[in-house]
């Protein structure tokens, strides 16, 4: 209903946001959805079902309201946008790496450096974590482009339809969400101005950031790579995507990609692991010496945990903790996902024997 009374909302400079819009819709709104998709699997015929809302949550969802009309006067005193404060990229540079986190620079060094150091820059500029001070902890060549400074200036019109479809807080998020868009694309757009023929992204398949430039690259002959460093599956976010190249694992990821998302075979080109030339280099820094010890004769599991899916994960994790409790010939590692802290293994920490099982926690760079 809200894209039928206002189909514009859906689009900025001939570029379709419906895809973008899903894609970072549901990662922002993922842990609401496992919720819901977990009660219709308990949920029987009668049953009436109540979501807890604390009172500073509701109170925050009734200042929404607010934030929108404020945010509409506002964008008539913050300029139509379109313009960058930050200087062009040099112009003679070819290509460009778009990296959102330190660690992924060393994805791309060795490819840089066969394609020529001098000729390739590290852009850091299209997260929205990513600010011109947090640059400090990237290596010294990351430019930070700046994200082009874009007025939301979304209707009356707009507000009132989203008010009568949505939610405010749903409208409130769908409004944020295309304002990242917009940034991007005028970001983007600057950074096309520049000499730049061919731009490297790290999983982005599954962000509006990914599906955007893609969709922008077309339009301004452009070359766009994608590369992710995750396992892939048939879900729904890794679909519509429109790179000039996706670089896979290997062939039976390819063929997922193909049949299960939809991806055609001449966008998919079998690469390896992004982190196959950073592993071949590693060197053993003795890290995990204290915990292996004298026991360099035991055969050690490691577990490198995912995202999602916690009832699971703990599952196998106390399995194999379990088994290797029971045993003198074994030692078990447990590497966290990024995304996890300690305190989201507290029990499982608590039930571990140290001596046995020894747990890696990320580093707040995200350090592999």
């Amino acid at each position: 209903r809200f894209q039928k009374e206002v189909p514009d909302f859906f689009q900025y400079k001939n570029i379709d946001l419906r895809e973008a819009l899903n894609k970072d819709l549901f990662w922002a709104t993922r842990y609401e959805g496992m919720l819901q998709h977990a009660v219709k699997e308990v949920k029987r015929s009668g049953d009436e079902v109540l979501f807890h809302t604390s009172f500073q949550e509701t109170m925050k969802s009734r200042f929404k309201v607010f934030s929108i009309l404020r945010e509409y006067i506002s964008s008539f005193f913050t300029g139509s946008g379109g313009t960058n404060k930050e200087s062009r990229l040099p112009a003679d540079k070819q290509y460009a790496f778009y990296i959102n986190s330190p660690f992924q620079y060393s994805y791309y060094e060795s490819i840089a450096n066969e394609l020529g150091r001098s000729s390739c820059i590290f852009l850091a500029n299209h997260d929205p974590s990513i600010q011109p001070n947090t640059v400090k902890q990237f290596p010294a060549d990351v430019v930070y482009a700046g994200r082009a400074a874009v007025s939301n200036r979304f209707s009356l019109r707009a507000i009132s339809a989203g008010m009568r479809s949505l939610r405010a807080n749903d409208l409130y998020l769908l409004l944020k969400i295309r304002q990242h868009l917009l940034n991007s694309i005028e970001t983007n757009l600057n950074n096309f101005n520049s000499g730049i023929r061919v731009f490297f992204l790290v999983a982005q398949e599954n962000t509006g950031f990914g599906n955007v430039t893609a969709r922008m690259g077309k339009m301004h002959k452009r070359l766009i790579v994608n590369s992710h460093n995750g396992l892939k599956a048939p879900d729904p976010f890794n679909s519509d995507n429109h790179f000039d190249l996706w670089c896979c694992w290997d062939e039976k990821m390819k063929d997922l990609l193909h049949r299960e998302c939809g991806i055609q075979k001449h966008e998919l080109v079998v690469t390896g692991h992004v982190m196959e030339d950073v592993a071949r280099k590693h060197v053993y820094k003795h890290t995990l010496d204290d915990f292996i010890g004298e026991k360099k004769d035991k055969k050690i599991i490691s577990l490198f945990t995912v995202w999602e899916n916690a009832a699971l994960k703990g599952e196998a994790a106390h399995a194999l903790i379990d088994i290797v409790s029971s045993r003198d010939d074994l030692l078990l590692i447990i590497r966290l996902h990024p995304s996890e802290s300690k305190a989201d293994w507290g029990k499982i920490i608590r039930h571990a024997d140290p001596k046995k099982v020894h747990f890696v926690f990320p580093s707040p760079g995200g350090s592999k």
